[in-house]
């Protein structure tokens, strides 16, 4: 490999980067099944569990909606940043040494893509999960793969020893 791309591709890279991509169609596949088949919209809020309900929600902002952005400009930023973050957990998962490591940063990265693929097509992202006693608490498969990708991503021993090999 090109010494100059070394740091982009690392032995659990590709494990972690199937990781991300199942992550992504799956965020994307479950949600344009909710959005176009089962059509969560016109339903409104759907009970499914005692403490979850499926409500649609369009999340212009970040996590938990903070830094909500209604004009083109924010969700450009927006993107920008994410594809800035997605390219540094690259670099991350090609220093990778454990198999933990790399599936949890694999999560992490996919729930970002998907993250992404909303804000380009949609402008905003799609969020569905509602998780009660806490109404504020809106998530969806890409919340859930960033949440349990960043603890095995913290346990993984290699997350403060980032040395290539």
């Amino acid at each position: 490999m090109n010494e100059k791309l070394a740091y982009l591709w690392g032995p659990l890279t590709a494990a972690g980067l199937i990781v991300a991509a199942i992550v992504a169609v799956v965020d994307q596949a479950s949600k344009l099944w909710l959005l176009y088949v089962f059509d969560l919209g016109a339903k409104g809020q759907v009970h499914v569990a005692p403490f979850t309900d499926l409500v649609l929600t369009w999340n212009t902002g970040i996590s938990y909606g903070w830094f909500q952005q209604d004009g083109p400009l924010g969700q450009w930023a927006l993107l920008a940043l994410k594809a800035i973050a997605v390219a540094l957990l690259w670099i991350w998962l090609a220093r990778a040494g454990t198999k933990l490591a790399a599936m949890g940063l694999g999560l992490i990265i996919g729930g970002a893509l998907g993250n992404a693929i909303d804000r380009f097509v949609h402008g905003a992202v799609v969020d569905f999960v509602l998780h009660r006693p806490s109404r504020e608490d809106r998530t969806r498969i890409r919340g859930t793969g960033i949440d349990r990708g960043t603890m095995p991503a913290k346990r993984g021993r290699d997350v403060l020893d980032c040395s290539v090999g």
